[in-house]
């Protein structure tokens, strides 16, 4: 007779914290689904639309949930993917395969934006209640820092960048004119917004890094792309090491 043929995945499903079981989620609830949503949206309408144009590899594999709030993806560890240690941050090798894989799906974005505009539009609209909610969450790490910084000597120069830009809200006011030039800007695409390195899982052969997914794209907005290699740089490169290389 016919034998039953069986097949294992693992997966990895995001779901939203439950305002009951998370002061953060109560607190932020208003701003966060529009957030959810970006990352379902950007799997099932932007990637699936890349696909026609380019069959790459670059993000993980997804799956349709039937809840519009969760992303359901491929478990990457099971491929041999890893994360770095965000301690250590990146190398010249690493941060050529985010480059490279980060440019691909921009030029995708501008791409699709010719050809079905609707899909790139619908994402990155920024609401005034975010823009508080974002305000509120730099100005109150900005006060962590510089608490930390406070008994250290050592750090003086530090201290007193964050302490006055703590307590004047000059913070806000770079940010938004650094946002309001880059909306300005003629080349803008779809980015990730937010590329730490924990954000993306690296795959090995022989002790060298050869493959990348991006992860994360709840964040995800209209900008320009050198706004987002510029944040890179500065949040995941380990800048020394690949200069004294």
């Amino acid at each position: 007779g016919d034998s039953a043929t069986e097949h294992t995945i693992s997966l990895i499903v995001k779901a939203p914290l439950s305002p009951e079981d998370s002061v953060f989620a109560e607190h932020f609830k208003d701003s966060l689904k529009p957030i959810y949503e970006n990352e379902t949206k950007y799997y099932c309408e932007f990637i699936s639309e890349t696909y026609k144009l380019s069959k790459h590899n670059v993000v993980p594999k997804y799956y349709q949930s039937p809840n519009p709030l969760c992303v359901v993806l491929e478990d990457l560890k099971a491929s041999g993917f890893e994360m770095v240690d965000r301690r250590k941050l990146l190398d010249f090798d690493h941060c050529k395969l985010f480059t490279e894989a980060s440019a691909k799906l921009h030029a995708l974005a501008i791409a699709i934006n010719k050809s079905n505009p609707e899909v790139i539009k619908s994402f990155g609209i920024d609401s005034e209640t975010l823009d508080e909610q974002i305000k509120s969450v730099m100005c109150n790490n900005l006060i962590y820092i510089t608490t930390y910084l406070k008994d250290k000597p050592a750090y003086k120069k530090q201290f007193d960048i964050t302490k006055e830009l703590s307590e004047n809200g000059i913070f806000w006011t770079i940010y938004k004119e650094m946002m309001d030039a880059c909306n300005s800007n003629p080349i803008r695409t779809l980015t990730q917004a937010d590329p730490w390195c924990t954000n993306m899982m690296f795959r090995y052969s022989s002790g060298r890094v050869q493959a990348i997914k991006i992860i994360d794209f709840q964040s995800v907005k209209l900008n320009s792309p050198i706004i987002e290699l510029v944040m890179f740089l500065s949040m995941s490169a380990n800048l020394e090491e690949i200069l004294q290389n």
